[in-house]
């Protein structure tokens, strides 16, 4: 086993700082730890520092960490227990429920069955004729409801529909004596079956000579269906001897 190691202590002149040292290395130069000026080693010194222990005391072991156990699992508590079954008394009435509908559904196809075979047609006997087919050409003997007539729908409005008579004339008025006043007189048929508003007619005047002198015209604010209408259009021209119808027109 080697000698513990013998350390030395010495000052440094400059600064005055205390420098530790092996005393094998006595004699030499060192630095010093303080300021770094170089420094004689002495041999011996006055006041020889104690020798440091060689070993310094090892530091306290840290215990490891203790690891605990896995806390035990909770067990399951009763909420988190699966469903109880239903009791044996509601399993036993769905299943009466169920057993009661497809009874009910067995039933209703039979009576669907018979129902079916009661007025399905029946086979041809021998020597027994079969029933005629009605058809369009030979509707059956009876019908329970008589067909309905056909509505007649009203035809649209023509202009054509509007027949003025054979004969337009002109004259005085009857029982009006000394009158200077002259009407070209006829009618207008409505030969529909609407009602037709604003009818105008328009005449053309003509002298003895058949020479055309003027016009003369009449209105009515309304005909009705299948009625006629008697004008009488005011004439001005006192040459005129005859009227004939020149334009009839009507108001949409």
């Amino acid at each position: 086993m080697s000698a513990p190691k013998v350390y030395l202590r010495c000052g440094c002149p400059k600064c005055g700082g205390h420098i530790d040292y092996p005393d094998y290395t006595a004699g030499g130069v060192m630095n010093c730890p303080q300021c770094g000026n170089q420094v004689r080693l002495p041999a011996a010194a006055a006041n020889p520092p104690s020798a440091p222990q060689e070993s310094a005391q090892k530091p306290p072991a840290i215990p490891p960490p203790k690891i605990s156990a896995a806390p035990p699992k909770p067990e399951p508590s009763p909420a988190a227990s699966p469903k109880r079954a239903a009791p044996r008394s509601m399993r036993t009435t769905v299943t009466v429920l169920a057993c009661a509908m497809a009874v009910l559904v067995l039933l209703l196809v039979a009576g669907g069955l018979a129902k079916y075979r009661k007025n399905a047609p029946t086979p041809e006997s021998p020597g027994q004729e079969a029933a005629p087919v009605p058809s369009k050409s030979n509707p059956p003997a009876s019908s329970a409801t008589p067909p309905t007539p056909a509505t007649k729908s009203k035809a649209p409005k023509s202009i054509s529909d509007l027949k003025v008579g054979e004969t337009v004339s002109v004259e005085e008025p009857k029982g009006a004596k000394g009158s200077k006043l002259v009407y070209a007189t006829g009618t207008v048929k409505n030969e529909s079956d609407l009602q037709r508003y604003g009818v105008r007619v328009e005449l053309d005047l003509f002298d003895t000579g058949g020479a055309k002198v003027g016009t003369a015209t009449d209105y009515t604010a309304s005909i009705e269906p299948r009625a006629t209408w008697r004008f009488r259009a005011l004439v001005v021209e006192r040459k005129a001897a005859s009227a004939k119808l020149a334009k009839i027109t009507e108001d949409n």
